[in-house]
């Protein structure tokens, strides 16, 4: 069966940016031994032209923290297991580092302002969805443009699909009604959709929104949590500002 093609937007090609998957190995340092994970890192970086030791990373709490990055940070929970205590979101202006996060069914989310060069990402789940983590990393991102207005990109990455998420009514009611739905007596939760909406509630074009038209769960060259349990091996999603490009 042949795999889908999962959508990058020009302006995140341009950055630099890499996406693992289930078999570039484990990637999450709280599912396997630190050198194992550390060499599949390296690895993977190494292949996309990326320096680990510029990577910073948050301990993915399942929360709605952010944290202002930059070079004192680099390297914390990138090449070791010292990650950023309590945080789910980073934002930076700096060149030097670059931003990285980990995967298994819980949604990659990238935001970027091109004009003052301040880059987020997010790993976003339903918890940190519901305790409101979009808008954190946009208001994260938008405090860092110096009071320049720009037109905001937003990139949300592999996650699980409607397709493959039932969940129970306590976590369905969380969300609009918009974003769940019944199949048979399951209950689905649409996390995209619920993005997209907390996306355009903060003022993004939906033109400038973009999908990578990929569910974790059905696509078996990625991982799922959902799917392979305590086996899925966590990918990484990676991305850095490249030095000041002052064409537009």
């Amino acid at each position: 069966m042949k795999q889908p093609t999962m959508f990058i937007p020009d302006w995140l090609a341009r950055l630099r940016f890499a996406f693992s998957r289930k078999c570039d190995g484990q990637m999450s340092f709280k599912r396997s031994e630190v050198s194992v994970v550390r060499r599949n890192r390296e690895r993977f970086f190494a292949r996309n032209e990326l320096d680990l030791e510029q990577a910073i990373g948050g301990e993915l709490a399942h929360g709605a923290k952010v944290a202002d990055v930059g070079s004192p940070q680099a390297g914390q929970g990138g090449v070791r297991p010292d990650w950023l205590k309590g945080v789910d979101a980073l934002v930076t202006s700096d060149p030097d580092v670059i931003l990285l996060t980990t995967h298994a069914d819980c949604a990659p989310l990238v935001v970027y302002d091109h004009r003052n060069q301040v880059l987020g990402q997010a790993h976003a789940g339903w918890r940190s969805l519901a305790a409101g983590i979009v808008e954190n990393l946009v208001d994260a991102v938008q405090a860092k443009n110096r009071g320049f207005h720009s037109e905001l990109q937003a990139w949300i990455g592999p996650t699980i699909r409607s397709c493959c998420y039932p969940v129970s009514l306590d976590v369905a009611e969380r969300f609009p009604v918009e974003c769940r739905f019944l199949v048979g007596e399951s209950i689905r939760l649409d996390l995209v959709r619920f993005i997209r909406m907390e996306l355009e509630r903060l003022n993004f074009k939906p033109k400038n929104v973009s999908d990578a038209g990929i569910c974790t769960s059905c696509a078996q060259e990625f991982s799922s949590f959902r799917r392979d349990g305590f086996h899925a091996e966590a990918m990484v999603c990676a991305t850095g500002l490249r030095k000041r490009d002052t064409a537009d």
